[in-house]
């Protein structure tokens, strides 16, 4: 059978599932949930920063975020992440 390298990942859970404890209901998040997932964890790790951050740490903030708003910060935060999946080893 010839199939690509993730149709042969998705035939290898679809029939063994059982064996790696995997729902058998499994699904691959579409593009949009992905970007919805990498929004929420970015919110989330600007919060947790925030929470913890020291003097040093507010030179970055004013370095990459515009006023008060954090979008540009989290924005570049997430075009760093699509950079190192781009990569072969990331």
């Amino acid at each position: 059978q010839i199939t690509t390298i993730d149709g042969f990942c998705a035939y290898i859970i679809r029939n063994y599932f059982h064996l790696i404890g995997l729902d058998p209901g499994y699904r691959t998040a579409d593009e949009g949930e992905l970007k919805l997932l990498r929004e929420d964890v970015t919110g989330k790790l600007l919060e947790d920063y925030y929470s913890e951050k020291q003097e040093k740490d507010e030179k970055f903030v004013e370095c990459f975020a515009s006023g008060k708003d954090d979008e540009a910060l989290g924005g570049m935060i997430q075009k760093l992440y699509e950079m190192a999946m781009s990569n072969p080893f990331p």
